[in-house]
């Protein structure tokens, strides 16, 4: 397993935590980062067998029943790490199953949690872990680590679209560059993206029907939507009145964003943008 791309001051505090490691670690840093990626890579350093809890596909949060499944999966006493992904979007009651388990630790088992904040993580769990905050890398630190990485099947010219549609997330960055055909929908996608923009409201409609308005796809046209929006707000500074119509577009955007999160209802939300964008 290769090693992920790390800060000089992360790389000791890991290197320190694998030489002694505690029964419970937990990662902070934004999403996109890669902090899942490096939590497997502890383990693996460790030797250790994983296990990843994780929200269900169909739900929000991770379920008290998921935890609860741990206490039998971790009796077994073989070397096992067990990988809370995203530990803030456990429920209140899920937490407080999991602090029981952290409180009287199994042998041989270690506890790595991944989380984007601290939150929305119990202060009881956060005191019973060793915390690690992962920034994200620099643009031109991904830049050297990809092109002198031999496992990286993708060119310069190829990596910086990448790096324009994705906030130089590393995490999201090294999915896309290890996976052709999630990298070519991503494509694809700023490209669609882009079209939206420019786009009428007929062209804007006929581009969400041919997507059936499916809500994956609507997600990550958003997201890169609301990166289109922030570059050309940068280049924009000067011009106020360029500031003031793209400032209205971007809320236009996290609008719907936040709309289809709760009603999850794309239809509605993106017509309504498709004519007012």
């Amino acid at each position: 397993m290769i090693q992920p791309l790390l800060h000089q001051t992360v790389q000791l505090s890991i290197d320190s935590y694998i030489k002694k490691p505690s029964h419970s670690l937990l990662l902070v840093a934004p999403d996109g980062t890669g902090k899942y990626f490096i939590a497997q890579w502890i383990a693996n350093r460790l030797n250790l067998e994983m296990l990843t809890i994780s929200v269900a596909e169909d739900k929000k949060l991770i379920s008290i029943d998921q935890i609860k499944l741990l206490y039998t999966q971790t009796r077994t006493g073989s070397p096992l790490a067990m990988i809370i992904r995203d530990a803030h979007r456990m429920s209140v009651d899920a937490q407080n199953a999991f602090l029981k388990l952290l409180e009287e630790p199994p042998e041989n088992t270690y506890f790595i949690l991944t989380a984007h904040s601290l939150d929305q993580v119990l202060q009881t769990i956060r005191s019973r872990c060793q915390i690690i905050s992962v920034p994200s890398p620099s643009t031109d630190d991904i830049q050297v680590y990809v092109t002198n990485n031999n496992l990286y099947d993708v060119k310069p010219d190829q990596l910086k679209p990448l790096l324009a549609t994705t906030r130089g997330q590393f995490g999201t960055i090294h999915q896309l560059i290890t996976d052709n055909d999630e990298r070519t929908k991503h494509l694809e996608t700023a490209g669609e993206a882009k079209q939206f923009y420019s786009g009428s409201p007929y062209e804007r409609f006929a581009l969400l029907q041919h997507h059936s308005f499916d809500p994956q796809w609507a997600r990550a046209l958003l997201n890169i939507l609301a990166i289109i929006l922030e570059t050309l707000l940068h280049q924009s500074a000067p011009d106020t009145t360029r500031v003031a119509k793209l400032t209205e577009q971007a809320k236009l955007i996290d609008t719907t964003a936040s709309s289809l999160a709760v009603s999850g209802n794309p239809k509605i939300h993106l017509s309504r943008l498709a004519v007012s964008l």
